[in-house]
């Protein structure tokens, strides 16, 4: 009972927060991050820097490479999409996750993707300068491809430069409005920055994309519960 009251409570909160429009959230002037005490612990986790990949048992379809390649692609991502929108389970929901965002990484490139992979490794090195070199080569060299834009703005984070982190994902949910990886994104830097309500905003976008995404699930009652004092 105390469980379902907590989760009424959730959704009720949700439901309150101010609707304040993209274009308000993209334009307001971020301050830098304060200097971090421990330099080995930056501001993004890795899990939130790099979304997860699908595991060997999740293989993808395979949509072929003729010129109708990029529409079943589209057309599988915007099924899956559909799927994980109503799938109330949260590990088959990550699972979903996980292939959508498998095609979401596929460049169509393999220079692209060589490059993402070398990014990737520079990034779990902490190499955050080196990985920055490969994805400005990625978004200069396939400016269409969203997740570049993503992928990069993580890493302005990392190097305190939010103002360029949030171009970059102002560019990204341009090419692909439903990445809710980037809202998520979109939602920390504005909570690192004290600007909580438009926070809840970016991370109730991103919830009704994939509503079973726990950590802006967690992100929401741990602001709301600050905001009202009561446990969510």
């Amino acid at each position: 009972m105390l469980k379902r009251l907590k989760i009424h409570f959730f959704i009720m909160s949700l439901s309150i927060v101010m609707a304040v429009s993209p274009a308000t959230v993209f334009s307001q002037g971020l301050p830098e991050l304060p200097p971090q005490e421990d330099p080995d612990s930056p501001p993004l986790s890795p899990e939130d820097m790099i979304p997860e990949k699908p595991s060997p048992d999740e293989a993808l379809p395979d949509l072929g490479k003729d010129r109708n390649a990029l529409q079943k692609k589209q057309a599988e991502i915007d099924r899956l999409l559909a799927v994980l929108k109503r799938t109330p389970d949260y590990k088959e929901a990550g699972k979903i996750s996980r292939q959508i965002q498998g095609l979401w990484a596929q460049s169509g490139s393999d220079t692209i993707d060589l490059l993402m992979q070398w990014a990737e490794d520079a990034i779990n090195e902490q190499d955050y300068a080196m990985a920055l070199d490969f994805l400005d080569n990625v978004v200069a060299l396939q400016p269409d491809y969203a997740e570049g834009w993503a992928r990069r703005a993580a890493v302005h984070v990392q190097l305190n430069d939010l103002k360029l982190a949030m171009s970059d994902l102002k560019r990204s949910l341009e090419l692909e409005p439903r990445n809710y990886n980037a809202l998520f994104l979109v939602g920390s830097i504005l909570e690192m920055t004290g600007r909580n309500k438009l926070a809840l905003h970016a991370y109730e976008d991103a919830l009704k994309i994939y509503p079973q995404m726990q950590r802006a699930q967690k992100h929401v009652a741990d602001i709301l519960e600050e905001q009202t004092g009561q446990a969510i």
